[in-house]
């Protein structure tokens, strides 16, 4: 990305215009504390954590008139783990976002390293180095193209089209194009554990490579005083994977075919109080076999749903490899209720609870993954300054309960984080 720089400051040098620039940076502390939680490698329910991370993010933008601009975000993060057995701390420093942008008549570029947002983050949420062409032809139509590569090689591109109903309701047609050349497909079949599984079970994938698709509508609306917002995607596309024997190779074709639904409803019933309901459906297949693959999966996704089940179970898989849309190949049918109070403008208290179902069920007596409630309390202490506490409970159900094993304890997540922005 120094690139980037670089070119930003020739640009610069070129034109007539005075420049000018400005710095920013937040600082946040984040404590966190996990018992009981999901382990895929081990198939356990115990696993404790806990950990502490600062995180000093500066940042950078700059302007030259008003059609040249640029934005540059770091980030140093020490990280302390209070179980780790040689008690080592992790430092890291990232790049976040480094980018350039022109704006036109009624055109926009930017070029660089930015965060890149498909299908409301079901399909992917992520920093990585690509370019977005924004054209805008009248007030309230608009139009993007977007392309980045996500991990070493696999490309992905995404055309989006809005239209801007009225202030806070649009409707959007989206489509998104990825080629994985990094082996995604046959990472996330390999990360997965067949003890949860049917009786069928690919093993020995060695590779994989092809071409995937994820297309949908995305519609935000008020219904009189009612704010609905719903998302639905289709995934197709193909996979070949090379499987391993001792003696010789396999290719074996998959058509993937697959879709996920979002959507929820939200209420203002008084000044202080608002409530909504949500649901998620997130199709599976807990028998993949030779030729046929139904599980919805995408690169990077973040879903914000439920903390425990999509984040901290979620985040278990690998970075460079698919994600399962339902952390799991049996998919999810979740519903929920979400309460937002507010008694006063410097605080707010949220709570989320919601049932959760396998998509596809593995047998009768494994139809339920359990419930969870997340509650959260947040303080604006003074204009830059904001605490947050949140308390997360997962109470597991009959489909994480194996032959010769108990039902698993509660698990549980407890964060606290003090921000601060200058």
């Amino acid at each position: 990305m120094i690139y980037v720089l670089l070119g930003f400051i020739v640009i610069i040098k070129a034109t007539a215009y005075a420049y000018e620039y400005g710095i920013v940076y937040e600082i946040s502390e984040n404590y966190y504390r996990e018992s009981n939680f999901y382990r895929n490698n081990a198939l356990i329910f115990d696993h404790d954590d806990e950990y502490n991370f600062i995180s000093i993010t500066p940042g950078l933008i700059f302007s030259a008139g008003n059609r040249l601009g640029g934005y540059f975000l770091a980030d140093l993060s020490w990280f302390h783990y209070f179980d780790a057995k040689d008690n080592s701390d992790d430092i890291d420093i990232n790049l976040i976002e480094a980018y350039l942008h022109l704006t036109l008549v009624k055109t926009s570029i930017q070029v660089g390293q930015k965060s890149f947002l498909f299908g409301r983050g079901l399909i992917m949420d992520s920093d990585e180095p690509g370019v977005l062409l924004e054209f805008q032809p009248i007030s309230r139509f608009y139009c993007s193209l977007e392309s980045c590569k996500v991990w070493e090689l696999s490309p992905i591109a995404s055309i989006l089209l809005s239209y801007q109903l009225d202030f806070l309701e649009k409707v959007e047609l989206f489509g998104v194009f990825c080629h994985d050349a990094d082996d995604g497909f046959a990472k996330m079949m390999n990360w997965i554990n067949p003890s949860l599984l049917g009786n069928y079970f690919i093993d020995n994938i060695a590779g994989s490579s092809g071409d995937l698709f994820w297309y949908g509508l995305n519609a935000e609306l008020f219904i009189w005083n009612i704010y609905t917002s719903g998302i639905a995607i289709i995934q197709k596309g193909r996979e070949t994977v090379t499987i391993s024997y001792p003696f010789r190779e396999e290719r074996v074709d998959f058509s993937i075919n697959s879709y996920m639904i979002d959507m929820g409803i939200d209420y203002n019933l008084t000044d202080q109080i608002s409530a909504g309901i949500f649901s998620i459906m997130s199709r599976g297949d807990m028998e993949p076999v030779r030729g046929e693959f139904s599980a919805f999966f995408s690169p990077l996704p973040n879903n914000t749903r439920m903390a425990i089940f999509f984040q901290g179970f979620g985040n278990q898989m690998p970075l460079d490899a698919f994600s399962l849309g339902g952390i799991t190949l049996a998919g999810i049918i979740a519903s929920g209720l979400r309460i937002d109070y507010q008694p006063i403008d410097e605080i707010l208290v949220e709570m989320n609870t919601g049932l959760l179902f396998p998509e596809e069920k593995p047998s009768r007596s494994r139809n339920y993954y359990g419930w969870e409630t997340d509650l959260s309390l947040s303080y604006v202490i003074c204009d830059r300054c904001k605490l947050t506490i949140e308390a997360d409970f997962f109470k597991y159900g009959n489909y994480f309960v194996l032959p010769q094993r108990d039902y698993p304890n509660w698990a549980s997540r407890f964060m606290f984080c003090l921000n601060a922005s200058y």
